[in-house]
């Protein structure tokens, strides 16, 4: 099981398989500055932060679960540092 961050028309997306957080794109910079940083840190930037609401924050923590939870964050924040920087 793999998480991507991928980029959309409306934002980006934490995706895995069939399942999606979105993340807006006005949120993006949040992200985008604060890594590399550690996996805690990241993931609470994620549910506190990111995450619009409880049912959002439990699919991220579900897919962040399967997929190994640092492992899955590593790999968001490897995606993100690859994206180029914000304008």
């Amino acid at each position: 099981m793999s998480v991507a961050f991928e980029t959309t028309d409306s934002g980006f997306q934490i995706t895995d398989g069939d399942r999606t957080v979105c993340v807006p794109a006005e949120r993006f910079e949040d992200l985008y500055f604060a890594v590399p940083t550690a996996p805690t840190h990241f993931f609470r930037l994620l549910t506190d932060d990111i995450c619009a609401d409880d049912t959002e924050r439990k699919l991220l923590r579900e897919m962040l679960d399967e997929a190994g939870l640092t492992v899955g964050l590593e790999k968001i924040m490897a995606d993100i540092q690859a994206m180029p920087e914000p304008s």
